[in-house]
């Protein structure tokens, strides 16, 4: 929790959480699979803590507005690997924001809702049909710069979207399982299944020397 260090949750087939940094955990939630696996991603909005997204190894889309305690369905066969995953990315600014990764092919692999999962728009575009493990959001710029980890390297939109491109060049062919935004090194790092973790530099739409400043520079 970005605003108590001593809370922290994590997630078995339902939510756990403890408020005294990890010395005792309590079952929050109930049961938010369908039965059967267990939660595989789980995201606390930075913005809002209070706001939790889920997302199950039996398809499984949930949301909880009271810190994990209850939560409500908004979506389902939301197809992925067993895994763990990085499939959930709240906007840090607005909990509504969300994002969600589906790793499997033929299917809308890369969303987006802005009303809490109530619904969700498609933003796969001219992406080639690769599972996709992970998403992120720079939002630092006028519009989103997008970044996604897929079963072959990563790729990034600044078209929100329509238009997507492998990012850079040495980072082997492989499943990459999580990304790092970090902008106060100015880098993206991503890790792989397998083959390393790799970092590249990374500057806001406009920022061409990547100083983190659009100005004559």
């Amino acid at each position: 929790d970005p605003r108590d260090p001593q809370r922290l949750i994590y997630a078995t087939h339902r939510i756990w959480e403890t408020t005294n940094g990890g010395t005792a955990w309590t079952a929050r939630s109930a049961d938010l699979t369908g039965g059967s696996g267990a939660v595989r991603s789980l995201a606390m909005a930075p913005s809002n803590p209070d706001m939790v997204y889920a997302a199950t190894t039996d398809g499984r889309v949930l949301r909880s507005s009271d810190g994990g305690t209850s939560f409500t369905l908004v979506a389902t066969d939301v197809p992925s690997w067993p895994r763990v995953m990085r499939q959930l990315h709240v906007d840090p600014r607005d909990p509504q924001i969300v994002y969600l990764a589906a790793g499997h092919f033929g299917v809308e692999r890369v969303r987006r809702s802005v009303d809490g999962g109530s619904t969700w728009t498609a933003l796969d575009g001219d992406l080639p049909d690769w599972p996709v493990n992970v998403v992120v959001a720079d939002v630092r710029g006028p519009r989103p710069v997008l970044y996604i980890g897929t079963d072959v390297g990563v790729y990034w939109s600044t078209s929100d979207g329509q238009h997507w491109q492998q990012l850079g060049d040495g980072l082997p062919s492989t499943a990459v399982i999580d990304l790092l935004l970090d902008t106060a090194r100015s880098r993206l790092v991503a890790a792989t299944q397998g083959r390393g973790a790799w970092s590249i530099p990374i500057g806001r739409v406009g920022d061409v020397n990547c100083d983190g400043a659009i100005d004559t520079a």
